[in-house]
């Protein structure tokens, strides 16, 4: 009887490690990151582009100039407005037209 019990608690350690070996190899294989390598370019352009709005409103001429107050705005709602894009662009989806 108690061999019985041994033998029953050592085939569920058994199982357990199997089925936890088992969720690290799937873990390993079915990484997939968020954002694509598009995504990341199209960040960094939308960071440039902000980047040049706030160079645009430095600098010591005039205060009311258009470049200043009209321009250099416009640059930098357009990069945040092109960063919130890059982030939730979606990655192209290939279809295999084969599987028909």
């Amino acid at each position: 009887m108690v061999q019985n019990k041994k033998t029953k608690q050592n085939m569920k350690s058994q199982q357990k490690q199997k089925f936890i070996s088992d969720k690290k190899t799937q873990n390993k294989d079915t990484t997939v990151f968020p954002l694509t390598k598009e995504n990341y370019i199209l960040m960094g352009i939308g960071f440039l582009i902000i980047i040049i709005g706030y160079i645009l409103m430095a600098g010591k001429e005039d205060i009311f100039s258009f470049v200043k107050m009209n321009l250099s705005v416009i640059f930098v709602v357009f990069g945040f407005v092109f960063m919130i894009y890059a982030i939730l662009k979606n990655p192209k989806k290939t279809t295999n037209k084969n599987e028909n």
